[in-house]
């Protein structure tokens, strides 16, 4: 059965106008957690004009492993084994989250009180996870010389699978040592007004895995 976690990300109460809460330069709010592709978020910020229009964005910031972390407010998480390991590589572009739940309905804009909010999914796609889901898992690199380097997610919530399939399906070739479970990715999360200047807050999070589901597998 699927576990939906709601997260309320932030619920930021400002006493001054919106014309003079932000400056050019969103305001960066940690996200304690961490998230997982596929999961449910209810995002509610507050500032903004009455029905102003909002939208919230994905982006991943560009990494170096093992110095290279980019967030400011949320350092790297180790997993269950103890070990953090990321992919290093230029960042992606910034993707329009909200747009296509929101367009149309009463979260399209801020209300009366200048609040926003909605309930989304985080898109469980390659761009966070650069090594894609399980059985086109990429991170297991070739190094030349007959050995592999070894990646898994942090965590992988297995959905609708037979009890006995719910391991990592590398643990068959390479054995044990495949499954390290020691990816994150980072990612940061702008919910920002649609008219210039921009104004807004950027969430930063820490991905530790995501829900692969049985029907993934081609």
């Amino acid at each position: 059965m699927r576990r939906v976690l709601y997260i309320v990300l932030l619920v930021a109460l400002l006493a001054v106008p919106a014309s003079s809460a932000f400056a050019q330069e969103p305001q960066q709010i940690p996200v304690e957690e961490t998230l997982y592709l596929g999961e449910l978020l209810i995002v509610l910020t507050d500032g903004w004009d009455p029905f102003e229009r909002v939208d919230a964005y994905l982006y991943r910031p560009a990494a170096v492993y093992p110095d290279g972390w980019p967030l400011t407010t949320v350092a790297p998480v180790a997993g269950p084994t103890g070990n953090m390991w990321w992919w290093t590589g230029d960042a992606s572009e910034q993707r329009r989250w909200s747009f296509a739940e929101t367009e149309g309905t009463v979260f399209e804009t801020s209300d009366v009180f200048g609040i926003w909010g909605a309930v989304l999914m985080l898109p469980r796609d390659e761009v966070w996870y650069p090594c894609s889901f399980p059985l086109k898992w990429k991170c297991n690199y070739y190094l030349g010389d007959g050995t592999y380097e070894l990646h898994s997610p942090q965590r992988v919530n297995y959905i609708g699978f037979p009890l006995a399939l719910e391991y990592w399906p590398w643990i068959d070739v390479f054995g044990a040592a495949a499954d390290p479970m020691d990816t994150i990715s980072p990612l940061e999360i702008d919910v920002m007004n649609y008219t210039v200047p921009r104004y807004g807050y950027q969430f930063e999070a820490v991905v530790d895995g995501y829900d692969w589901k049985w029907s993934d597998i081609p």
